[in-house]
């Protein structure tokens, strides 16, 4: 289906894409050591810098079409927000700095259309003005809350307030400190027809009754705010802070919901797409070509480093072929004619990595000859221009053997992790470009050793003032036996 953007809307999304690169991905890191400092409930400092760059170049509230002119915001259709949402959504804080962020957006699409005079002035204002965050309070933990009708929490009036009795879970972001309002979908006509038993209602966080319960994780990850649960135990509420009339709480979802889709998935995508381009910076194909034959094309066009692996078959019948006269030889041949099949199909030989295959099939010897042999396996018997070496000899059988205990019994895979390091410092220090590794932290300062040995060899001096074998510190040659 064809989409014709605004003008308006395409200056928008290449302005965002310029912000981005400008200004968030240069600032990631930074994000992620300030919140790691003030816990998942807090608010690292540097998204009111970088929330202010926003407001000076006019990157503020772009999700509401329907927003009242004496506000700040531009006012995107749906249409034209759809794919600043998408550049949005590669990473999780962009959102928030542009004040775009759920659920604050489809909370202030509601009290912009259905909120009192009240409500605005107290709640919508600093919402727009990011100043403050809300959650949206509707699942329920004992109903099926995706379907509205189901919930229970009810709502009932006495005289100038509404009394809220009920529990909600899910209310995502209502444990930060920056949470000030809650905006509550209960039942409050349970007589009514079922689509309009269902109110919306403004309830401030402070507000006597209102407690947060568990704190259930998503996939055993905990976000920023969390996803609490909400106990509304005789909250009072004025009955100005209803949205809407008594009974349009379903509607009002409805329309909540509507573009609020939109928004999440197009953040989807964004991090999806995100995820792919960071996987697409190295190739790493097992089989060389030779179980996918498309496979060295595509990489062509992604002009990508391109690890090509020594693979002579599938895990069952590895074993059955490590048989070698000369590993180091073999090996370097057999890869030789992957390359010249995959540099034929496109790929540029500046992209590709050798992969010696480390225990596919070949036993504990072969391993060891390619590892003292790499400049060998690089060079593939004698190129003037060696080819990088990527070496993966984590958690192999032939380590797991070498540290085998006493009675044979072979160490198990991830017990061979600290023994990886040495093989990785090792092969780093013999020129490997890179290594395949489980446990991160060790192996790259194994990495970083052996590169400081390798410096100081390429270097070939010592520290001032430290005396060669027969010499004294002023420089003198000693004479006589040494003691």
């Amino acid at each position: 289906m064809p989409y014709q953007f605004s003008d308006e809307g395409l200056a928008i999304h290449a302005e965002v894409r310029r912000f981005l690169d400008e200004y968030i991905y240069p600032n990631e890191q930074r994000y992620y050591a300030e919140l790691e400092e003030v816990g998942p409930d807090g608010y690292p400092s540097v998204l009111d810098e970088l929330k202010a760059e926003a407001m000076l170049r006019g990157l503020w509230n772009l999700f509401l079409p329907d927003l009242a002119p004496d506000h700040l915001g531009v006012r995107l259709s749906n249409l034209d927000y759809a794919p600043v949402s998408e550049l949005l959504g590669r990473i999780s804080f962009a959102s928030e700095v542009l004040n775009c962020a759920a659920p604050d957006t489809g909370n202030m699409e509601i009290l912009n259309l259905y909120g009192s005079g009240t409500v605005k002035a107290q709640w919508l204002e600093p919402l727009l003005a990011g100043e403050i965050r809300s959650a949206f309070s509707m699942t329920e933990p004992d109903v099926a809350s995706s379907d509205a009708t189901n919930i229970g929490l009810s709502i009932e009036r006495d005289g100038r307030y509404y009394v809220l009795n009920g529990r909600k879970w899910f209310s995502s972001g209502a444990r930060a400190e920056r949470c000030k309002v809650l905006i509550v979908m209960g039942k409050s006509n349970p007589t009514a027809s079922r689509h309009l038993q269902q109110s919306m209602i403004v309830v401030p966080k402070d507000t006597p009754g209102v407690s947060v319960g568990l704190d259930p994780h998503v996939f055993g990850y905990a976000d920023r705010g969390g996803h609490p649960e909400i106990i509304y135990h005789d909250v009072r509420v004025p009955a100005d802070h209803l949205l809407g009339e008594e009974g349009s709480g379903f509607a009002i979802s409805q329309a909540r919901l509507g573009p609020g889709r939109i928004h999440h998935c197009m953040r989807s995508i964004g991090v999806a797409e995100r995820a792919l381009e960071a996987g697409a910076r190295l190739v790493n194909d097992v089989s060389g070509g030779l179980a996918d034959p498309q496979m060295p094309r595509l990489v062509a066009a992604t002009r990508v480093p391109y690890v090509v692996m020594h693979w002579r078959g599938h895990s069952h019948s590895m074993d059955s072929r490590a048989v070698y006269q000369d590993v180091v030889a073999e090996v370097s041949e057999e890869l030789c004619r992957r390359v010249e099949v995959v540099t034929q199909a496109g790929v540029d030989p500046a992209m590709i990595v050798l992969d010696p295959g480390l225990g596919f099939a070949k036993r504990a010897e072969h391993n060891w000859a390619l590892l003292t042999h790499l400049h060998e396996v690089s060079s593939l018997g004698g190129r003037a221009r060696p080819f990088p070496v990527l070496i993966g000899a984590s958690r192999k059988r032939f380590l797991g053997r070498l540290l085998a205990a006493p009675d044979g019994t072979p160490r198990p895979f991830a017990g061979s992790d600290d023994a990886t390091v040495s093989v990785t410092a090792l092969a780093a220090a013999a020129g490997a470009w890179c290594a395949r590794v489980h446990q991160v932290p060790g192996n790259a300062d194994a990495v970083r050793v052996a590169e400081a040995w390798r410096q100081a060899v390429r270097a070939g001096t010592r520290p001032a003032g430290e005396a060669q074998a027969g010499e004294t510190e002023t420089g003198e040659t000693q004479t006589g036996e040494r003691p």
